[in-house]
C-alpha cells in the first residue's frame, strides 16, 4: 500500500521489497486480489500472506468493493466460488463482520441477500457432503451464528426428495455419512452447542437399511470406530439401534469372513465378539451395544487374522 509496509531488515526476505500501488491503480488492485480469494483453496492462507491486508485503509476499501457487489455478481460467486471461500466469507447481516478481528477472514464479508439465500443453502449443503471434517467447516461458518439461516438450513433439508437423500447417502463423504443423518426430527436441537446438531437430514423407514450399508461398509474400514460410533446421531435414537443390531445379525457366514479378512484393525478387534453376551443394548461405549458373533468354524479363522495384527 504505501512505502511504510517495506521493512528493509524483516525476517522474511520477500518483505524486504514491495511494489506501491499508485492511487489510480487501488482499484483495478482490489478487484484483482477479490477475485483471486473468491477461488482460493485456503482463504485464511491467502488473506495472511497479503501484506496490503496489514493496512487499514485496504481492509475498509476491500469491504467497501464487497458491498458494492451487484446481486448478479454475488450469485456467481456462490456458484462458482472455492469450497473454503463459500464457507467462510458470506454472513446474514452486517453484525457478522468485525472490523479489529483477529481472524482476518472475519473483518468482511458479503451479506446473503434475501432471494440468494436457498441458492446459498444450497451450494453449502454440497460443500458439506464432500469435506472430511463437517464440524469443522460448520464452526467456521459465520452463517451458522444467525437463527434465521439455522431455521432456513433445517427447512431446505425437509424439503429434499427422497432421491436426493438416497444420492447424499451415496456419494457423501465419510464424516457426512456419520454425522449428519437422523432417525426423527426430534434428534435435532436448532440451539445445540455443537452446530453440525442444529440441522439433518431425516431418513425414511425404507431407505435406512440403505443408509447402514453405506455406514457399515465406512466402519469397517477406519481406525476410529468408537469414535464415529459415538457421534453418530442415528445410534444414538433406540429405533436406530435397533435398525443396526438387526442389519448386523442379517450378516452371513460369507460376509463375515470377509469381513474377517479384510476389516481394519481397529474393526476386527472391537466389533466381534464370540457370543450375545457381550452384547449390551446400554453400554457406555456405544460399540459394544453391537457386534459380529463369530460362529464356532470361523473362530479359527478369526484368531488366525487377529495374530497377524
Amino acid at each position: 500500500m504505501i512505502e511504510d509496509d517495506i521493512k528493509e531488515n524483516a525476517e522474511n526476505r520477500i518483505d524486504n521489497v514491495g511494489i506501491v500501488i499508485p492511487d489510480d491503480l487501488f482499484q483495478q488492485y482490489i478487484e484483482r486480489w477479490f477475485d483471486g480469494l473468491v477461488i482460493s483453496l485456503s482463504v485464511n492462507n491467502y488473506i495472511g500472506v497479503s501484506r496490503c491486508f496489514d493496512n487499514d485503509s485496504f481492509r475498509k476499501s476491500v469491504q467497501i468493493y464487497i458491498m458494492q457487489l451487484t446481486r448478479i455478481k454475488i450469485e456467481k460467486i456462490i456458484h462458482t466460488g472455492s469450497k473454503d471461500f463459500v464457507n467462510t466469507m458470506f454472513v446474514m447481516t452486517e453484525d457478522y463482520i468485525k472490523e479489529d478481528s483477529e481472524n482476518r477472514q472475519d473483518c468482511f464479508g458479503i451479506i446473503i441477500p434475501v432471494d440468494l439465500l436457498q441458492q446459498y443453502i444450497g451450494r453449502l449443503v454440497d460443500v458439506l457432503t464432500k469435506t472430511d471434517s463437517v464440524r469443522k467447516c460448520i464452526d467456521v461458518n459465520r452463517c451458522f451464528m444467525n437463527a434465521t439461516f439455522r431455521i432456513s438450513l433445517q427447512t431446505y433439508t425437509t424439503q429434499l426428495t427422497s432421491g436426493k437423500i438416497g444420492n447424499l447417502i451415496r456419494t457423501g463423504s465419510k464424516d457426512f455419512v456419520n454425522t449428519m443423518f437422523v432417525i426423527t426430527e426430534d434428534d435435532i436441537k436448532v440451539n445445540a452447542e455443537n452446530r453440525n446438531e442444529c440441522f439433518g437430514f431425516v431418513i425414511a423407514d425404507d431407505m435406512l437399511k440403505h443408509y447402514f450399508q453405506r455406514w457399515f461398509d465406512s466402519i469397517t474400514k477406519t481406525a476410529l470406530v468408537k469414535e464415529d460410533m459415538n457421534v453418530n446421531r442415528l445410534l444414538k435414537n433406540d429405533k436406530g439401534q435397533a435398525v443396526m443390531q438387526n442389519f448386523i445379525r442379517q450378516i452371513h457366514l460369507e460376509q463375515t469372513r470377509t469381513l474377517i479378512q479384510t476389516g481394519s484393525t481397529v474393526f476386527l478387534n472391537t466389533m466381534f465378539v464370540t457370543t450375545n453376551d457381550y452384547i449390551k443394548d446400554n453400554a457406555v461405549n456405544r460399540y459394544e451395544c453391537f457386534g459380529i458373533v463369530l460362529s464356532d468354524h470361523l473362530l479359527e479363522h478369526y484368531i488366525g487374522r487377529f495374530l497377524m495384527l
